[in-house]
């Protein structure tokens, strides 16, 4: 693998189980840093009481109302999510990488895309195709407790159990734009650190500095330019006020626009969401970094002695 990338040209097995293996402690960490700023970000979108104030007044309310403890609330969900839905994403992408690694066509560097590969986009979709699947029902259970709603349809988990595809309609509720959320976001997120690393080596390989801007700036930027997306798969989850509880998200986003502030509405919330990304996908890819560079260790020592 080379230096300060997140995919190699080894097998795509083996950079299977690498990326998958390292994307579990990023998933491990991410969500234990950020977990409060994320409540708050998804109650000031999707929660009636909270939809118009601005972040500090979110957080004063929620504390003093509800105790400290709720912006911990709907914690475990996503912590066991993010292990799952982080390892399928980075596995996902170095395996897509590494398979295209004989295909001249995505191997060629594109003049127009400052000399990139094609197969970082097409590893990029690959990992929001996986991650959407395993972070849709997942986001749903959280989005819902964060908010204070049931995540069941069923009253009881009896009846739940006697109608299993209702309660699968219900927890993939808003795939669609999960997808489309999740698709801008990694293919964003690994066109940047792959550029990033190959015009400036340096600065992206330094220890601390490079991982964390990986994680903190290029996973940041990638969420700027999608947030309007994260916005509305909130507010499907949550079946938010103002429309139909079933309304889509295309629905959403006109009443959005209409009643809710027009093109800054779809932004809401980007203030705590950007801080919790800075600070949990920073310090995560700062971990993860080390399990990278731990994997490419024990490979040189295979590689040596087999000499």
């Amino acid at each position: 693998m080379a230096s300060g990338q997140l995919a190699g040209d080894g097998s795509t097995w083996r950079e299977l189980m690498r990326g998958t293996g390292c994307g579990i402690i990023f998933g491990l960490s991410s969500p234990l840093i950020g977990h409060p700023l994320d409540t708050i970000k998804t109650k000031m979108q999707a929660q009636a009481g909270y939809v118009r104030g601005s972040s500090f007044a979110t957080l004063s309310a929620v504390v003093r109302n509800e105790g400290a403890l709720a912006l911990w609330r709907g914690l475990a969900p996503p912590l066991v999510g993010s292990m799952v839905y982080r390892s399928v994403q980075f596995g996902a992408y170095s395996a897509a990488f590494a398979a295209c690694k004989d295909v001249e066509v995505l191997t060629t560097p594109r003049p127009m895309l400052g000399d990139m590969q094609l197969r970082v986009v097409v590893g990029g979709l690959a990992s929001a195709t996986a991650r959407a699947f395993f972070e849709t029902p997942l986001e749903h259970i959280k989005v819902r407790r964060q908010t204070g709603q049931a995540w069941r349809v069923a009253p009881t988990w009896q009846a739940a159990i006697a109608a299993p595809h209702v309660e699968l309609r219900n927890a993939f509720g808003g795939f669609g734009i999960t997808w489309l959320r999740c698709a801008g976001l990694m293919t964003t997120f690994f066109m940047m650190v792959d550029t990033g690393v190959r015009h400036w080596p340096e600065l992206m390989t330094a220890p601390l500095v490079g991982p964390f801007l990986k994680g903190g700036v290029c996973a940041t930027v990638a969420w700027w330019l999608i947030w309007p997306w994260e916005n509305l798969k909130n507010q499907v989850q949550a079946g938010a006020e103002g429309v139909a509880k079933d309304a889509g998200w295309v629905e959403r986003a006109r009443f959005v626009l209409r009643e809710r502030g027009g093109v800054l509405g779809l932004y809401r919330g980007i203030g705590p969401g950007s801080l919790r990304s800075i600070v949990a996908n920073g310090a995560g890819m700062v971990i993860m970094t080390a399990c990278l560079t731990m994997f490419s260790t024990e490979e040189e020592k295979e590689g040596g002695s087999g000499k």
